[in-house]
């Protein structure tokens, strides 16, 4: 047997800025909620506008330095940022939805298509789906 090597592992840079993202996201929606914004879905794609810096600084990164696919390379770095921030926000809107303010949920029963369909899993289903899309679509551009 041999003998364990204990490394220092880094976080990627794609990582941090994931959860950098995730966490921006959350404080919007928790600022917007201080507001009595929410219902404003035009504030919605304000989520777009934080995802774009977040994607751009991992796929320079990843995509930096003597690498045989860099485009290859990068298109996982901006998946995987994309990815690792609608986790972060899905999780908070689970948590959000279900305990802190069931309320808001009640109201997106009463006023959005399809809202008789929405639990709080499913809205943060549909918010991870166009968070990943949205990535995708970023990252293929930057």
């Amino acid at each position: 047997m041999g003998v364990m090597n204990f490394e220092r592992r880094h976080i990627s840079k794609g990582t941090i800025a994931g959860v950098l993202c995730g966490l921006s996201m959350i404080l919007f929606f928790l600022v917007c909620r201080v507001f009595n914004w929410p219902y404003m879905w035009k504030l919605h794609f304000i989520n777009i506008l934080l995802l774009v810096p977040a994607i751009i600084y991992s796929v320079r990164y990843n995509s930096a330095g003597p690498v045989a696919y860099p485009y290859l390379r990068g298109l996982g770095a901006g998946l995987s940022t994309s990815v690792k921030s609608g986790v972060i926000f899905a999780l908070f809107l689970v948590i959000y939805l279900s305990f802190l303010d069931p309320k808001y949920m009640e109201w997106v029963h009463q006023n959005t298509p399809l809202g008789s369909y929405m639990n709080p899993l499913v809205a943060a289903v549909v918010f991870f789906t166009e968070q990943v899309c949205s990535g995708f679509i970023i990252t293929l551009i930057a």
